[in-house]
């Protein structure tokens, strides 16, 4: 019985998927949040503050490469000295694929699991109920006000967030709260017009984004929302 055990622990140890980062911390990844053209979002087992996000391609790949030269360039914006509520890279994750740690504050979940919700009632013929399930009307406007003056802050720096989506806007999972916090700060960018970013969600991309006459903006940014 205790080979058995054994053999259980060792091989639930091993499916296990570990990253490291460029200080030598070790995470053991759990559940995928999201997937993007650039990487996965993804929750750290016993971690509740911290997610990660994973490059898709390996290293060396030129989608990658340029995905790390954004990273460096968005660790020295000036968003946490703002005190902005965005999720910024916290360490680089360097094996077994690039990727970088961000911080996130307990008790918030993607605003898409909201829709989500919202969806499946409405399916099932339970509109108002899943209408009130999920806050109503007061909670709505506070969660969009409460975005919006985010946004605003950013777009008061001449930064653009790059790809506003449900899968990327955190909020408070307890009605009586309406944090917000936007993670994905990868695609953040100073360029107002002549930004060579086109990274965008669909359904949420702005037109010129669509059609490629133009990159992420702060316009694009509005868009969206």
């Amino acid at each position: 019985m205790a080979d058995s055990d054994n053999q259980v622990g060792a091989s639930a140890a091993k499916r296990e998927q570990r990253v490291f980062d460029e200080h030598g911390g070790e995470y053991v990844l759990g559940a995928k949040l999201a997937k993007g053209g650039q990487g996965t979002v993804i929750r750290i087992k016993g971690n509740p503050h911290q997610l990660i996000k994973v490059s898709n391609e390996p290293e060396g790949h030129p989608k990658t490469r340029a995905w790390q030269t954004q990273l460096d360039r968005v660790r020295y914006l000036p968003i946490e000295d703002c005190g902005l509520p965005v999720a910024m890279p916290l360490a680089m994750i360097k094996k077994p694929r690039p990727g970088y740690v961000m911080e996130l504050m307990d008790g918030l979940v993607p605003l898409e699991q909201l829709m989500l919700e919202f969806d499946k009632a409405m399916q099932e013929g339970r509109e108002l109920e899943g209408f009130v399930s999920t806050g109503g009307l007061s909670r709505r406007l506070a969660l969009l006000g409460r975005l919006a003056r985010v946004l605003a802050s950013l777009h008061a720096l001449g930064i653009a967030h790059g790809d506003l989506s449900p899968k990327n806007v955190f909020v408070s999972n307890s009605h009586a709260h309406s944090q917000v916090w936007l993670i994905d700060a990868d695609n953040l960018t100073y360029a107002v017009r002549d930004s060579s970013l086109q990274i965008y969600t669909p359904d949420y991309g702005a037109p010129e984004l669509i059609r490629g006459d133009a990159g992420i903006s702060t316009y694009t940014d509005i868009w969206s929302f």
